[in-house]
């Protein structure tokens, strides 16, 4: 990235693409995390509340910064850096969550990302709620989390 002259920059993340997405299509759909209070917390915040997401459950966590992926998009290749290590999503806990906010939820998105960012994301997904799984498995990381669990 040394020769980098232009950063173009965008939010990503499955949850908030499924999220705006539902809005798009003419649903409900909230939004939960803790985001960093930074100036990406709130550009991320921004961005997803424009689309008509309902954000009142985000946590901003004044200690940890909110967690980056940096997309390198090069003629031949394209590389990822993530720096999501001791970010503020990564310290969510159970106590984050208000049950009474999923009383009229009909679907509860999520990816596998999340429950292996800590041990408390683990737990705080740990819910009996009817959720939509999207499959997107990282062996090396539940490992890193979880040792001796994933076969």
């Amino acid at each position: 990235m040394w020769e980098c002259y232009a950063i173009n920059i965008r939010i990503a993340g499955a949850e908030s693409n499924v999220a705006m997405g539902v809005r798009k299509l003419g649903h409900t759909a909230g939004w939960i995390s803790r985001l960093g209070k930074d100036e990406f917390g709130e550009l991320i915040l921004r961005e997803i509340q424009s689309e008509g997401v309902d954000c009142s459950k985000v946590i901003w966590d004044e200690e940890h910064p909110t967690g980056l992926m940096v997309k390198q998009m090069e003629t031949d290749a394209t590389k990822v850096f993530y720096y999501r290590k001791g970010s503020a999503a990564s310290h969510m806990k159970p106590n984050d969550i208000e049950e009474s906010y999923f009383e009229n939820c009909k679907i509860f998105h999520i990816t596998g990302i999340t429950p292996v960012l800590s041990q408390s994301c683990f737990r705080s997904v740990l819910y009996g709620w009817p959720y939509l799984y999207r499959g997107i498995f990282r062996f090396a990381w539940w490992q890193a989390v979880h040792p001796g669990t994933a076969r």
